[in-house]
């Protein structure tokens, strides 16, 4: 075979493979394109439809249906913004929402518990400045908006169907419990031993409680058989079901399931309903004053009563997803009747539920999203947004002038996960090219940090440039934006700003008792203070201007006696005072089939081998 031969077979090889390769990618590409076609003729808007089908091509089970609900977008954000039916998590010792997320048009400029401001704790310890506080605008949109979480086979599970999905057999039964095992592992409830569950069961798994005398008790029952028995039974995803009492209780369990909580021995509220807000903490003796009304005195008990509550009280009446339940913009009582206030309720069951799925081997099964598309909702085209003149500074770029008020690390991209490029201390002055919002909203096992950190604690950075012309992101609260604007009482002025990508932005003002700003950027003063105000992007992009009201500033600021519910901009009054952090849960339910109900639905199941899970 001479060499020409030989290069002619070679090449016509190498052509061959290379058109192979790309005949096996132009189908797949095709697929997409057409698939996002398929999703804005269904109703979604484009950039929906773009985060849609990459989500597809991993799970091409997985159905999206889009609810438009006719609702304007600014309206819904000024309505879930009033009446505190949203809030944030601070704590002096624990983590806390960014300073933006936090509202201030309730509380008092005074230090308190290492807080610069004294916040109105809606759940928790107001004396200790631990616990639930009013969300700001900013947060609300962030949450709210689905276009934030429906790029993730994580987070966008808030928008699945929460009805039973497994086949009325053995088989099915079988699934839907390990998927609960999935859901509660290193949890107070698994089957396994782990350093939660040692006074909750026994070496196999079965379910230990204390009853009203006070006397310990052991079922022949797990906490997945039951949680799968009341989901069978109320027609609901069994994962989401395990996930919410989580949620409710946490990985550890709490007051609401010890059994032995001062007062109320035996009783047990394993969904916390009825457990109102309380800023004197006293939301798990509400919940089980209501717990000892229906008789929950065991966790089977406790876990059918509340399963039916949620069923019958959400479920059938259209709050079908996790989203819908903390977010009621359905035609039924739109923006109330919410199950909880805590804004991240509906978005910190998703993880648990995805882990509960992947377990299982379940995850890519056949699934409906409900997901609402709203109408003048900002399309995510704006990468940047600045204001223009209010500060000193003349260098770098677009940007303000600011100062590190806390010794903080300079990272490589706006991300606690971001690389370590430099550090600046106390008092260091630095030119701020810009806001920007962190991209994560899950869980990011390459770092191992909570996606609250993402989501909540540390979303907001800087854009930087020191003296010594270092570049990266600081975390905003850890910078003063110098950027500033004085005015009196009555007086107004009009925002100036630039950005880019033909956006509409959204503004909000951090205490409307001292200054309003309208959707066109228009602030209006209204007494003696200082307020943050905020002009944001829906992709995250952001930057603060402090108003100073009659020569105020932060520490000196005595803000009006106006209250936030009289300058919000719905008339809807919103839940009654006294609301939870389960928001206006409903008052009904009761005991169902219990143990009967149980073996009815297992069977044979409960002749496992007791180290399933």
């Amino acid at each position: 075979m001479n060499v020409r031969t030989t290069f002619s077979k070679v090449l016509a090889t190498a052509l061959a493979l290379l058109f192979a390769a790309t005949a096996s990618l132009i189908p797949a590409s095709a697929a997409n394109s057409a698939y996002e076609s398929q999703l804005i003729s269904k109703g979604f808007p484009e950039a929906y439809a773009k985060k849609l089908a990459t989500v597809h091509n991993d799970h091409p089970n997985w159905d999206f249906i889009p609810v438009v609900n006719g609702l304007a977008w600014d309206t819904v954000v000024d309505n879930e913004y009033a009446g505190h039916r949203n809030t944030v998590y601070i704590s002096p010792n624990n983590g806390s929402a960014t300073r933006l997320y936090c509202d201030q048009s309730s509380g008092t400029y005074a230090e308190k518990n290492g807080f610069p401001f004294s916040y109105v704790v809606r759940d928790g310890s107001n004396v200790n400045s631990d616990g639930w506080i009013d969300a700001s605008k900013m947060a609300v949109a962030y949450y709210m908006n689905p276009y934030n979480f429906i790029g993730s086979d994580v987070t966008i599970l808030q928008f699945a169907s929460l009805e039973w999905n497994f086949p009325d057999n053995q088989k099915g039964n079988k699934a839907a419990y390990d998927a609960i095992c999935g859901v509660l592992e290193n949890t107070f409830m698994s089957v396994k031993r782990n350093s939660y569950n040692t006074k909750y069961v026994d070496n196999n798994g079965n379910i230990i409680y204390t009853d009203p005398s006070g006397k310990k008790q052991t079922l022949d029952y797990t906490y997945p058989m039951v949680i799968c028995a009341a989901a069978k039974t109320y027609n609901m995803d069994p994962a989401y079901l395990a996930a919410k009492i989580i949620g409710e209780v946490g990985s550890a369990g709490s007051g609401s399931v010890s059994g032995t909580y001062s007062g109320y021995t035996g009783y047990y509220n394993f969904l916390n309903v009825g457990a109102y807000d309380s800023s004197a903490g006293e939301s798990v003796a509400n919940g089980l004053t209501f717990a000892k009304k229906k008789g929950w005195n065991n966790p089977i008990a406790s876990i059918y009563g509340g399963a039916e509550i949620v069923a019958n009280d959400y479920l059938k009446k259209g709050q079908n997803t996790c989203y819908y339940q903390k977010f009621n913009v359905t035609k039924n009582n739109t923006y109330n009747h919410q199950y909880m206030t805590a804004i991240n309720g509906a978005i910190n069951t998703t993880y648990m539920t995805y882990t509960g799925y992947k377990r299982a081997g379940i995850l890519n099964n056949a699934r409906k999203f409900y997901i609402p598309v709203y109408n003048s909702i900002p399309s995510p085209v704006g990468k940047e947004v600045h204001f223009k003149g209010y500060s000193d500074y003349s260098g770098y770029g677009n940007g303000a002038s600011g100062v590190v008020t806390t010794a903080a690390t300079i990272r490589s991209t706006p991300s606690i996960s971001g690389s370590k490029v430099g550090t600046v201390s106390n008092g260091t002055k630095v030119n701020i090219m810009g806001g920007y919002r962190d991209t994560k909203v899950t869980y990011d096992p390459n770092y191992r940090i909570n996606a609250t950190e993402y989501r909540m604690f540390r979303p907001l950075w800087y854009h930087v440039r020191t003296a010594d012309g270092t570049i990266g992101y600081i975390q905003e609260d850890y910078v003063a934006n110098q950027n500033t604007k004085s005015l009196k009482s009555g007086g107004s002025f009009k925002l100036n700003f630039i950005g880019n990508g033909n956006e509409k932005p959204r503004f909000m003002s951090l205490d409307t008792r001292v200054a309003t700003v309208d959707s066109n950027g228009t602030v209006t003063a209204r007494s003696t203070g200082a307020t943050r105000v905020v002009v944001y992007l829906t992709n995250g992009a952001f930057d603060v201007i402090t108003v100073s009201v009659n020569g105020a500033s932060y520490d000196n600021a005595a803000p009006g006696t106006a209250s936030k519910s009289q300058i919000g901009s719905s008339s809807n009054n919103g839940p009654t005072s006294g609301t939870s952090q389960e928001n206006g849960r409903p008052q009904r339910g009761g005991n169902s089939g219990l143990v009967g109900a149980i073996r009815d639905t297992f069977g044979s199941l409960f002749n496992r081998d007791r180290n399933v899970g």
